[in-house]
């Protein structure tokens, strides 16, 4: 069966290279492109320099306040009033909101506490914070999540919020613990909020637990974009903001291409010229490829499973000698030299024989069948009692030699006997 699977593949591998070699033979002619004079010039503006540069991720609200006029920048560290500002410098004494957006739950706690004391001494905080994070049990909020309505109406109203009616919402939403004081801006009928708002000092903290405010997709939602805009207003009058960001050494690459001056193409057409050779043709047509591999594939392959190039030879069969079990094991025990195994069963048998002529159980040592012997035939017992000592001593030994086993097997048949005769 697999030999006629070879020779089907064979058979079949030849078909296909055949054919087409009757169909590269067959064409006259190839396409190949040369200089067109004739024809329009191609103008191609795609030159320039492409190059990779590092660009610093910011959010997008970091741009969007940046358009509409307000001082923004980030802080690798938690605010503290300054005298002055400079890029690397903290804020100054006007500076008043600070935005922390998705915080890390890895925030040392040392960064939190002085956040809050920098709340308590007159700024103002947002936080966007869409998950559980360790900022919930100092601010005392608790997240949790909920399918409620997708939107949310305003609840508390003041005059900066006059133009926001709705908002969107997320798939959590907040709940304050017991004993804490935080103001709802908006609220859906299930009385869920993804926005609160409190106090700490003379300083004012918003949580959002809606990431729909950072993105442009989630700020065309609603009246989104206004709350936020409003928001910024309110908390900071001096149009300064920061962004804390707590790994200023952070880099991402982009590739960017830069412009470059317009280049022409030089038209071109296609003709058909004679083949040059057998390898013209076979690099004009893409298929030729994938047949000459196949070509090379199928020689290697039949060349691997070939033994010999001339007629194979049958090895010749080796008659095997069977034996019986005895034979073997009578050729093994006498190739190591152990000649106290056959004597050894024929005492065996000869003491179980014995035991039960006695009357005694299984187990019984060679010293309870010698004493039962004395009792019973106390002749036979004083030739016999010396060959069972011997062979209870022996049986622990590997090897007895052929003396002691010819004497032992001698005197056990003589004792036969004379238990046959005495009854």
């Amino acid at each position: 069966m697999d030999r006629l699977k070879g020779y089907l593949i064979l058979f079949l591998s030849l078909f296909i290279f055949t054919m087409w070699g009757v169909n590269l033979l067959s064409l006259s002619q190839i396409d190949v492109d040369v200089p067109d004079d004739d024809g329009p010039n191609k103008i191609n503006a795609s030159g320039g320099v492409s190059k990779t540069v590092q660009i610093m991720p910011r959010p997008f609200l970091f741009f969007y306040f940046a358009e509409l006029g307000y001082q923004v920048f980030c802080s690798a560290t938690p605010p503290r009033p300054a005298p002055s500002y400079s890029p690397n410098q903290l804020p100054s004494a006007d500076y008043k909101l600070m935005c922390l957006i998705n915080p890390s739950k890895r925030m040392p706690q040392e960064n939190i506490k002085e956040i809050l004391d920098w709340v308590r001494q007159g700024g103002n905080l947002i936080i966007f914070m869409p998950k559980p994070h360790p900022m919930e049990n100092v601010l005392g909020l608790e997240i949790q999540s909920f399918g409620g309505p997708p939107y949310e109406t305003l609840y508390s109203h003041f005059s900066y919020l006059s133009d926001v009616e709705q908002i969107s919402v997320s798939d959590s939403y907040m709940n304050f613990k017991k004993g804490m004081s935080f103001l709802q801006y908006f609220s859906n009928p299930l009385e869920r909020s993804t926005i609160l708002y409190t106090f700490r000092g003379t300083g004012r903290i918003v949580v959002f637990n809606n990431m729909d405010f950072t993105n442009p997709k989630g700020l065309e939602r609603f009246d989104n974009l206004y709350l936020i805009t409003r928001l910024a207003e309110h908390l900071a009058p001096s149009r300064s903001i920061c962004f804390y960001d707590p790994d200023p050494g952070y880099y991402i690459l982009a590739h960017v291409k830069t412009g470059g001056d317009a280049k022409k193409n030089m038209p071109s057409k296609k003709t058909k010229i004679p083949y040059l050779s057998l390898w013209s043709l076979i690099r004009a047509n893409p298929i030729s490829w994938v047949l000459l591999q196949l070509l090379m594939g199928n020689f290697l392959y039949f060349y691997s499973i070939s033994r010999r190039l001339g007629k194979p030879i049958p090895l010749p069969q080796e008659n095997i000698e069977t034996q019986t079990y005895l034979q073997g094991m009578g050729k093994l025990l006498l190739e190591q030299g152990n000649a106290s195994f056959a004597g050894r069963k024929i005492v065996g048998d000869f003491i179980e024989a014995l035991k039960k002529r006695l009357s005694l159980r299984k187990e019984a040592s060679i010293e309870e069948i010698i004493d039962q012997m004395e009792h019973s035939y106390p002749d036979i017992a004083r030739e016999l009692a010396p060959v069972l000592e011997t062979y209870d001593e022996a049986n622990d030994q590997s090897v007895v030699t052929e003396i002691q086993l010819l004497g032992h097997l001698q005197i056990l048949d003589y004792m036969r006997k004379e238990l046959k005769i005495n009854g």
